[in-house]
């Protein structure tokens, strides 16, 4: 079987209908057992070989977890690939007759893309141990979507996420983040923040659709909420190429969330966050899109919280805290 480049939805095709042939003439009493029993064998062998010797890569199938909500897969994760090789490796050992496929020891196993991926929300974070060693790289994400959106609401290629209508969406990222040093950098993004680990979204919800208690987000004219009133003091980033990044450091007590425009740190941060979050990013209006720069962990905080620097408290009410800096203020 020849194998060129070809598509995905191509592959699917090819697979039915040439299936759909050996089928047919193993029900029709054309061949005899062992001949209908060679066919299969020949047919799976071939299918096979063409998909490893080809550039097929599955970018947009979804996969939905047990809440409805679906993941968006790159190339398929490292162990999976392994398990494929070795099964068909058994089979070329127990029919030595077939054609000749790749072994695991003789395709190459490549690292998987730190984008989105195949795994849930639960298997990701039970699966894939992100902070061991003294990692600083990239760590693989899955994007939250409410269930249909990858065919109506939302376009995602690769790293980007682009809002078709006028039907706004959170949207969450895995893994739930519970240790380490994280940072999270957006571009072109109008409203950024973290979700404790209870949330999740419908479809044309708000951030605080949950609960203003549950989150902290940061609006692009540099304001932070939480629960009351916004806090000012933060840049804006509403300029095309503007960066935001967030930074939890999970490790220190207490827990801290610090903003960053641009490279630059924030003056105003968040202490005392909660054990276990997620990021989330905010499309609001149609062709509305951002793109995801970085998702990793570092082996140190980047944050210093100088001099000037202001620390609003994750549970607390901002307004009492803005009231008392308003008083000292109007005694200086």
């Amino acid at each position: 079987m020849k194998c060129d480049r070809f598509s995905y939805e191509s592959f699917s095709r090819t697979c039915e209908k040439t299936a759909a042939g050996a089928t047919q003439s193993c029900t029709d009493g054309r061949t005899t057992r062992a001949g209908r029993t060679s066919t299969v064998l020949k047919l799976s062998s071939d299918l096979f070989s063409c998909f490893l010797h080809s550039s097929i890569q599955v970018v947009s199938v979804p996969t939905v977890d047990e809440q409805g909500y679906q993941s968006y897969p790159a190339e398929p994760p490292p162990q999976y690939r392994q398990a494929i090789y070795q099964q068909h490796a058994y089979q070329q050992k127990k029919i030595p007759n077939q054609n000749q496929i790749s072994t695991i020891s003789q395709v190459p196993i490549y690292q998987t893309i730190p984008s989105n991926t195949m795994l849930n929300s639960e298997a990701m974070n039970a699966k894939l141990n992100l902070f061991s060693g003294a990692q600083s790289d990239s760590i693989p994400y899955a994007a939250q979507i409410p269930k249909s959106l990858l065919f109506k609401d939302v376009k995602v290629k690769e790293d980007t996420f682009t809002l078709n209508n006028d039907n706004r969406t959170t949207i969450l990222f895995d893994p739930l983040i519970s240790k380490g040093i994280i940072k999270f950098e957006v571009l072109n993004v109008s409203t950024v923040g973290i979700a404790d680990e209870t949330v999740k979204y419908g479809r044309k919800e708000f951030p605080s659709a949950r609960g203003y208690e549950n989150i902290v987000r940061q609006h692009q004219n540099g304001w932070i909420g939480h629960t009351g009133e916004w806090i000012e003091g933060n840049a804006r980033f509403w300029n095309a190429g503007d960066r935001v990044a967030l930074e939890m450091d999970m490790d220190s007590s207490p827990r801290t969330l610090t903003f960053f425009v641009n490279d630059e740190e924030q003056p105003n941060f968040v202490t005392n966050i909660p054990t276990a979050v997620r990021f989330f990013v905010y499309l609001e209006v149609k062709d509305q899109a951002f793109k995801v720069l970085k998702f990793e962990a570092l082996s140190a905080p980047t944050a210093k919280h100088s001099t000037g620097s202001r620390a609003w408290e994750y549970g607390t009410k901002w307004e009492k805290q803005m009231k008392d800096l308003r008083e000292e203020e109007n005694k200086k």
